[in-house]
């Protein structure tokens, strides 16, 4: 049977530095990838060294709501496949869930389509961000649902946050999932074999709303090169107020990539150009006016040709 496994943890807590470090470990063997973005357009799976025939995108959404589950299985069926590249048996699959997904009804779908006659459910890894673990616990429901499924957990960013809060979240996850190994990281920075994990724990889910109320996303297109300096700025004028901000957006000077998640902001040159930037939103209901603002400042900022 194929080895599957999951990678997942809330918005901005480290999933896909965590699966470009899992990429190099399985560089040699026939892997394939599956990337689920929450926003419309699929960011992750841009910043990922992979040839197409190993990597399988599903935008817009949890991959675990009733809306996308029927994509997600059609690639699960794909993916079992030999592997293109080599010919030889696929060797394994890796998804990294949207950061809003609650992973937990996974068994319940690999039963229903008799998949689990092809997969073996391995390892599931949850990924925490310490600044907003806590925060966001008790208001948002697959943060702790994460954690519930996950036979791994990763208090990663240890090196950004205090002791205490890194103490705090730790104790946090014990008490939700009291037989995950629990491991601390900077970057991600773990000895890890996800496809050799031991079983995660028996948990069960029901497939979420297609709209999940806790959320809204909007994707900001960018026309033309704004000034790095004020996409910094308006991107830290909204940090208190998005749970995510990324994407690429062309600037005058070169192609940024933006990250923007538990109040931090990272801005980088990309690896690549675009002409069209797109800058995927994530937020509270509660924050829309902010979102909307930000997006108009942008596209003042950078008025069609």
């Amino acid at each position: 049977m194929i080895p599957l496994a999951l990678v997942t943890g809330f918005l901005g807590s480290g999933k896909t530095t965590l699966l470009k470090r899992l990429i190099e470990h399985y560089r040699d063997r026939p892997v394939a990838w599956l990337v689920n973005d929450f926003g419309q357009v699929d960011i992750d799976g841009q910043l990922l060294d992979l040839p197409p025939d190993r990597l399988a995108a599903v935008p817009g959404g949890s991959i675990f709501c009733r809306c996308l589950v029927g994509e997600f299985i059609e690639h699960l069926q794909t993916l079992s496949a030999h592997d293109r590249i080599t010919g030889a048996p696929r060797a394994g699959v890796i998804v990294e869930t949207s950061g809003v997904a609650d992973p937990r009804a996974v068994g319940r779908m690999l039963a229903e389509t008799r998949l689990d006659r092809v997969y073996r459910l391995a390892g599931i890894v949850a990924v925490v961000d310490p600044a907003s673990f806590l925060k966001l616990l008790p208001a948002l429901p697959a943060v702790a649902a994460q954690i519930e499924a996950a036979g791994t957990a990763i208090i990663n960013r240890i090196d950004l946050c205090d002791e205490d809060d890194v103490e705090a979240a730790e104790q946090a996850v014990r008490e939700i999932n009291p037989s995950a190994r629990v491991l601390r990281a900077r970057f991600c920075e773990v000895e890890l074999d996800i496809l050799a994990e031991p079983s995660p724990p028996a948990v069960s889910g029901q497939y979420a709303p297609c709209r999940d109320p806790n959320y809204l996303t909007e994707a900001c297109l960018v026309q033309r090169p704004v000034a790095p300096e004020l996409l910094r700025r308006v991107l830290e004028d909204a940090a208190g107020s998005l749970y995510r901000a990324k994407g690429f957006v062309p600037t005058t000077a070169g192609t940024m990539y933006a990250d923007l998640s538990a109040g931090r902001l990272k801005l980088q040159p990309a690896e690549r150009d675009v002409r069209l930037g797109t800058l995927v939103l994530i937020f509270p209901p509660s924050a829309q006016p902010v979102a909307c603002d930000l997006a108009a400042r942008l596209q003042a900022a950078a008025p069609p040709a």
